[in-house]
């Protein structure tokens, strides 16, 4: 029955009224009071959590990629020349296409490790859903030694607990890492030893971390440190910086890996306590080493901030498996800081 054939004096039941008959009720659903027009939709506990969905657009990672692998390719190339000077054997490369191939080896090597350090942080961020960049590279050619100033990814979901906190910023150096030590141990067999000139002023050195000269001394037993160097194969120096990086990450600063782990382990508290220590530790290393690597660095954290964005759901790790990770953390980072990368005699 339709409105234009309803009887004026015929009242249509009330569906609200528990006294009514099923039977009368009309086939329609009433329309809905005027505060509730609008759709109404029911959410679950799942949904307010949930991310809202994003897609990271590989366009500017894909250019930086190419223009990152150009420039570290051209680093590669200049260390693959010294090695050669150096050890006094092979051919120097020939034409465009020789000096490409050659660098190649280190551009991989170097890239590797930088990327499987980000997508350690990538792939921990998809298994928590959290909304995340893929890694931008950073082509820094000539101005830089390594041929470039890292990766990184942008985080564009706000952390909601300790346990996120902590598997995103352990996950970056773990996996990097675990790239880093095969590319050293391979690097450092195919270097050789040549011996140290008695007249090194003015010549420019690099720090050994403690794995350096562990892995040194087992690949050349009798390696005489006041006698002889090694001469770096090029895959060598790229764990050397890939290592160096990973060191530079687990500082427990500002937001930097380190900065995330103890942010998650002691608190906010605790957290600003050892950025502003190891900050102002680092610039007296520099002035102590007269080595102004760690001092640019220092002031570049500090400038960008020690402060750590505070969590949705404050608290501490309370796991032993994870304070495990974060032992296993503390020794690569033992095994891996440098306190004067670069010094000149």
């Amino acid at each position: 029955m339709t409105e234009s054939q309803m009887n004026p004096q015929e009242v249509p039941p009330n569906p609200l009224d528990p006294s009514a008959d099923s039977d009368s009720l009309p086939n329609q659903a009433p329309a809905p009071p005027p505060f509730l027009a609008e759709p109404v939709i029911f959410l679950r506990a799942a949904d307010l959590s949930a991310p809202p969905a994003y897609r990271p657009s590989m366009a500017w990672p894909a250019v930086l990629f190419v223009l990152t692998l150009a420039s570290t390719t051209m680093a590669g190339f200049f260390y693959f020349s010294g090695f050669l000077a150096a050890s006094g054997k092979g051919d120097f490369p020939e034409g465009i296409l020789g000096s490409l191939i050659s660098g190649l080896p280190y551009a991989f090597a170097v890239m590797g490790i930088l990327l499987a350090h980000e997508m350690g942080h990538f792939l921990a961020c998809r298994y928590y859903q959290l909304a995340s960049t893929y890694p931008y590279f950073i082509p820094f050619p000539l101005l830089s030694i390594a041929g470039t100033m890292g990766a990184f990814i942008r985080i564009r979901t706000p952390f909601r607990n300790t346990r996120q906190l902590f598997d995103v910023g352990i996950a970056g150096p773990l996996l990097g890492y675990l790239f880093a030590l095969p590319a050293l141990v391979i690097g450092m067999i195919a270097s050789n030893l040549t011996v140290l000139e008695p007249d090194t002023e003015g010549l420019i050195f690099f720090g050994e971390p403690l794995i350096f000269k562990m892995v040194a001394h087992l690949v050349f037993p009798h390696y005489n440190e006041a006698a002889e160097t090694i001469n770096l194969h090029p895959i060598g120096w790229a764990a050397w910086f890939g290592i160096f990086a990973t060191s530079i990450n687990l500082l427990p600063m500002g937001q930097l890996d380190g900065g995330h782990i103890v942010y998650a382990l002691f608190g906010p508290v605790w957290h600003r306590r050892f950025s502003i220590a190891f900050c102002a530790g680092l610039v007296a290393l520099s002035a102590f080493t007269w080595s102004p690597a760690y001092l640019v660095f220092g002031a570049l954290v500090y400038f960008l901030g020690l402060k750590h964005p505070t969590l949705m759901e404050p608290g501490t790790i309370s796991g032993q498996g994870r304070r495990w990770l974060a032992l296993l953390a503390l020794i690569i980072f033992l095994l891996s800081f440098v306190p004067v990368p670069v010094y000149m005699k």
